[in-house]
């Protein structure tokens, strides 16, 4: 969305009583610069939450964009910032920036995502048993989920 449509929706959001909001990265805008103008309108205990479904690439474009996020005052966590199937990629970008890197579960392989250490938690899905099961083994080894 436009940065002017992102600064009333989150305007809804905080007279609604929110304090968090996930938004869509897309390199078709200048995300970082409408995240710095949407810090400027909300509380210093307001969360952003980036979601950028693979756009940023790879580790090598990620890393420098993602630094510059953590500048950015209320920014969270960056979820999918690069593709899923990127193991050695991902677990370079989570050495390298201080950001949260959420991914979905599943992608890579669980025991694949835990021992390359490449995230710090989880998107959960699907039906009630596999919620359950996602849940319980995220709890397990310490990564939250939402």
């Amino acid at each position: 969305m436009s940065t002017a449509d992102w600064c009333d929706d989150v305007r809804e959001a905080l007279a609604l009583g929110y304090l968090s909001a996930k938004l869509k990265a897309r390199p078709w805008r200048d995300y970082l610069t409408q995240m710095q103008v949407l810090s400027g309108i909300v509380p210093t205990d307001f969360r952003f939450d980036a979601d950028f479904n693979g756009f940023l690439l790879d580790a090598g474009t990620a890393v420098p964009y993602l630094q510059g996020l953590e500048e950015v005052p209320g920014m969270s966590l960056a979820e999918s910032p690069i593709p899923q199937g990127d193991v050695a990629g991902g677990a370079a970008l989570h050495r390298k920036t201080g950001l949260k890197i959420a991914l979905h579960y599943g992608s890579p392989p669980i025991e694949t995502a835990l021992r390359e250490d490449v995230c710090d938690g989880f998107v959960i899905g699907g039906g009630a048993a596999a919620l359950r099961q996602q849940a319980a083994l995220a709890a397990q080894v310490n990564k939250p989920f939402f």
